[in-house]
């Protein structure tokens, strides 16, 4: 067995995890970010369960899905589309990332959909029957600029 010896078995841990100390600190944040969405949904009596690699998927989104401002992976936050304190189930589909000014200001009390509400159409392709999403844009553009965003990175 490699490293039978449990000192030089104890070195190899330590050495790897400080090698690795970034995937350890980004594991960690999904993982937190997932236990307190659920502890509070079932606070709430919310139905849905999310996991810490849904929790990952989310936060790699790359930018807030109300201002679009590029969020680097620790800055970003989970954020309910639908506030759980109105019902919204804690599920990947009514979760995305969001920096800390949007969510705070939902958290305030302003309604949820300002963000939709200040563009009456998409200022990408100026599409009025599509849901908005963030920053002016309708959820197909918004998924399109993500992705770009994603693949320049």
């Amino acid at each position: 067995m490699p490293h039978a010896d449990p000192v030089e078995r104890q070195r190899y841990n330590r050495d790897y995890k400080r090698a690795n100390r970034w995937r350890y600190r980004r594991r960690q944040k999904s993982y937190d970010a997932a236990t307190h969405a659920n502890e509070r949904s079932a606070r709430s009596g919310v139905v849905g369960t999310i996991s810490p690699e849904d929790a990952e998927a989310i936060l790699d989104a790359g930018a807030c899905h109300w201002c679009s401002e590029i969020l680097d992976y620790f800055a970003a936050e989970l954020d309910h589309v639908v506030p759980m304190s109105r019902g919204g189930p804690n599920c990947p589909s009514n979760i995305v990332a969001s920096c800390d000014p949007c969510n705070s200001r939902k958290r305030s009390g302003v309604h949820p959909d300002q963000w939709a509400e200040e563009h009456e159409v998409c200022v990408e392709c100026g599409q009025t029957d599509r849901v908005h999403a963030g920053g002016g844009r309708c959820a197909r553009c918004y998924r399109l600029l993500s992705r770009r965003r994603a693949q320049t990175d």
